[in-house]
């Protein structure tokens, strides 16, 4: 579970969340869970909140594959079944997104 949380972090942001400028300081920030989202980036709350609940310290604390798939993150969100084909090439409309 950690390490979903590590790669939505990454999706979502584009560098992971203990980034620091050598191994130890990333150890360190691990141990303490210690990691921020960029205010300049606009991460939803449910987003946040799901990467909160996953990167904890604790095993046992954190969120299981079932709470993961339960969270508001992915549930609250529409997710189109299928795309249109023209979407290999280009982007989605904002008239499509809506």
């Amino acid at each position: 579970m950690w390490a979903l949380g590590i790669i939505i972090y990454n999706m979502l942001v584009g560098y992971p969340p203990f980034l620091a400028s050598d191994y130890r300081q990333v150890y360190n920030k691990v141990q303490q869970g210690e990691f921020t989202f960029p205010k300049e980036l606009e991460i939803s709350y449910n987003a946040q909140s799901l990467i909160r609940e996953i990167l904890v310290q604790k095993p046992d604390k954190r969120l299981t594959l079932d709470q993961i798939l339960q969270h508001d993150f992915l549930t609250s969100n529409q997710v189109p079944l299928n795309l249109p084909l023209t979407f290999l090439t280009s982007a989605p409309t904002p008239d499509y997104i809506r």
